[in-house]
């Protein structure tokens, strides 16, 4: 106990100014929109943090997933109006399980300046994947920990959850059906869905139709319905509910929600850690290019800042972050995973998209006006050349 008491009194100390955090993750916010972006402050050769905050700022960015966090790059969020979403690397998961002042440490290292909006700490990702599995047994305990630990030292209300795969999920289609793997649904998932409820925090998953669509699991020839290209006759039926899907994303949303509903928790709150289309890829990766990457990412800005849920879940629009803010050369596997980024190096958008609620609409996008100009001009060429 006096371990812990120390530990509370070295960071209320650290603390100038008592820090006022927002309440849990929720799309009616009013200090922020319902759509984000994912910042991986540690990607080799990026601009200092000041210019990229100042930037999110220009860009009207009010949500940020800040990825490995350092105490000055946290600090240059400092006096702005994002909220921040904190995600701590697996490799912090054990120690925050076995001790509680490591907790308080943590916070005291990394989160100790005033004036910087909080809403929500993600514990690790993939946690539940074979690979990350061997760290599942300590997860939740590390998240109660931090969870008191923020009580104890900190005002306001931060939701501490953990970031999903939606490999996690079964089958893709329709979203009626899918549940959660039983390796792990009845051991680590419902203790941890049990927690959030009670909490009132919300499940983190991540959400890639482009990979659905390079695993051939969605019908069709094309990437409309993965990459919001809506065209008439283009959509999903889920044949138990009759929902129709006029893209994938949603239906990833609703298959997230049947699963957690399937151990009941249909309620508890959802938010995307992650969604995006890379803007380039390998010669047998066709569909990563810019042109679809900016009419996935330009069609999933605009619907969501509409407000109008999914098929399944009218009322509710998901918080949303879009991954990512820069390309990560350290990506190995496949080209695409090295380029999801929606802006260059030196912070030039790679496509445009408008981040500000009022002035989303319905209407067609940049990329898709692009690609209709480059249709029509091909088919001039084709023309002249009959």
């Amino acid at each position: 106990m006096v371990p812990l008491l120390l530990a509370v009194v070295v960071v209320v100390m650290l603390l100038p100014v008592s820090l006022c955090f927002p309440h849990a993750v929720s799309s009616n916010s009013s200090v922020a929109g319902v759509v984000g972006v994912t910042y991986a402050m540690n990607t080799p050769g990026l601009p200092h943090p000041k210019k990229v905050v100042e930037a999110l700022v220009a860009a009207g960015v009010t949500r940020v997933l800040l990825v490995d966090p350092y105490p000055d790059g946290v600090a240059a969020f400092n006096n702005t109006d994002i909220v921040l979403t904190i995600a701590i690397n697996n490799s912090y998961i054990q120690s925050l399980a076995t001790n509680v002042t490591m907790t308080f440490l943590w916070l005291g290292d990394n989160i100790i300046l005033p004036n910087i909006k909080i809403e929500a700490i993600s514990v690790g990702y993939d946690v539940f994947s074979s690979e990350n599995l061997h760290l599942a047994g300590d997860l939740l305990q590390a998240i109660q920990n931090l969870h008191e630990g923020m009580s104890e030292i900190l005002q306001g209300n931060i939701s501490i959850t953990t970031a999903n795969s939606f490999d996690l999920i079964t089958p893709a289609f329709p979203p009626s059906a899918a549940e959660f793997n039983r390796s792990v649904a009845e051991l680590y998932l419902r203790p941890l869905l049990q927690f959030l409820d009670g909490a009132g925090f919300p499940f983190f998953i991540s959400l890639y139709p482009f990979k659905l669509y390079r695993a051939g699991a969605i019908l069709g020839e094309n990437t409309g319905i993965a990459a919001f290209e809506y065209a008439e006759g283009q959509h999903l039926t889920d044949p138990k509910t009759g929902l129709v899907y006029y893209n994938i994303f949603d239906a990833m949303v609703d298959a997230t929600v049947a699963a957690m509903a399937k151990l009941g928790y249909a309620d508890v709150p959802l938010v995307v850690s992650g969604t995006g289309w890379p803007s380039e890829g390998g010669l047998n990766e066709p569909e990563a290019s810019i042109l679809y990457a900016g009419e996935y990412n330009e069609g999933l800005v605009s619907k969501l800042n509409m407000r109008l849920g999914t098929p399944a879940r009218p009322e509710t629009t998901p918080v949303t972050f879009i991954y990512a803010l820069f390309d990560d050369p350290r990506e190995t596997g496949a080209e695409s995973e090295r380029n999801w980024g929606i802006w260059t190096m030196d912070m030039q958008q790679k496509y445009v998209i408008d981040f500000t609620p009022s002035k989303a609409s319905g209407g067609r996008t940049t990329s898709s006006l692009h690609r209709s100009a480059v249709a029509a001009v091909t088919a001039f060429v084709l023309l002249c050349l009959a």
